[in-house]
C-alpha cells in the first residue's frame, strides 16, 4: 500500500518537474532576450500557465524555479497582456491552401479582432471562429502563432501556451 502511494507521488513530482523545466527554459530564453546573464539577480519572474493545476505545480516547486532563474520573486500572470503586446500571425502556407482566395480577407478580418482574446483561445488549444463575408471560417491552433512583444521593463518568451517574463529593471 505504501509503495503504491509513493508511486503516485513520484508521478506528480515528475509531472511538476517537467513543467518547471520547460518554464525555466523559457525563463532562460527571456533572460537571453534581455541580455541578462544568469549570475545577475533579477527582481521578478512572471509566469502564465494553461491551468490552475499547473499553477499549483509551480507553487510546489517555487524555490527551485527562483533558484534556477536567479530571481527574487515569482508571480502568476493572469493575462499575458500585462507583460507583452500579443498578436496572432496566421501561417499563409497552411491557411492559403485551406481557404484559397479567401485568405487575404481572412487575414484582414483577424487583424481587426481582439488579439489578446484570439491568443488566449489559440494557446488554450481551441480553434477560433472568424466571420468573413457572411460565412464563418475556423482557424485551428496549429494554423497561427502567437507573438509577444514585451512591454517596457520586461523580457518575454512564449511557447505552447506558456509565457515567462523576467523583469529587466
Amino acid at each position: 500500500e505504501l509503495a503504491r502511494g509513493t508511486a503516485r507521488i513520484d508521478e506528480q513530482l515528475m509531472a511538476d518537474t517537467r513543467l518547471v523545466k520547460r518554464l525555466v527554459s523559457l525563463g532562460h530564453a527571456a533572460r537571453n532576450n534581455a541580455k541578462a546573464k544568469v549570475r545577475q539577480p533579477l527582481a521578478k519572474v512572471a509566469v502564465h500557465v494553461r491551468s490552475d493545476l499547473e499553477a499549483k505545480a509551480i507553487e510546489r516547486l517555487r524555490e527551485l524555479m527562483l533558484d534556477e532563474l536567479n530571481v527574487k520573486s515569482l508571480q502568476r500572470l493572469q493575462d499575458v497582456a500585462d507583460v507583452a503586446q500579443v498578436s496572432v500571425n496566421l501561417f499563409p502556407q497552411q491557411l492559403g491552401k485551406k481557404f484559397g482566395s479567401k485568405f487575404p480577407t481572412l487575414r484582414a478580418a483577424v487583424a481587426k479582432m481582439d488579439q489578446a482574446q484570439l491568443a488566449r483561445e489559440l494557446q488554450a488549444g481551441r480553434g477560433v471562429q472568424v466571420p468573413v463575408d457572411g460565412e464563418t471560417l475556423e482557424i485551428a491552433p496549429g494554423e497561427a502563432e502567437v507573438r509577444a512583444a514585451p512591454q517596457p521593463g520586461w523580457a518575454v518568451a512564449t511557447e505552447g501556451g506558456y509565457t515567462v517574463a523576467v523583469s529587466t529593471q
